[in-house]
């Protein structure tokens, strides 16, 4: 029993917590436990190759091929557009009407 409730302080249970779970939502909970440590010291060790493997590469690669979600460039620059084109405006010298941008191209 002693060693049970030293695993579930070590995984963050609380005493009374401890003591309302029956031996198999212990069991689960410690397991699952068990999982999220291994996932994560896999990350952490994942993190310090690449970051060693880096640091003797001659050129780095582009930040963009390293992570895992490439940033959507049409969508970015068409919002860049957009907004550039609503707070800067470009008016006709003539009339003094705004220009399509599509149009003086």
């Amino acid at each position: 029993m002693r060693q049970a409730l030293a695993a579930a302080h070590r995984a963050r249970i609380a005493p009374s917590e401890f003591w309302a779970l029956t031996p198999w939502q212990l069991e689960v909970l410690l397991a699952a436990e068990g999982d999220e440590r291994r996932q994560r010291h896999d990350e952490l060790m994942a993190v310090a190759w690449c970051a060693a493997a880096l640091g003797r590469a001659k050129k780095m690669p582009p930040l963009n091929d390293m992570l895992s979600t490439k940033p959507d460039q049409g969508s970015v620059d068409a919002r860049l557009k957009a907004t550039l084109k609503t707070a800067f405006p470009i008016r006709s010298k003539s009339r003094g009407q705004p220009v399509d941008s599509e149009r003086r191209n």
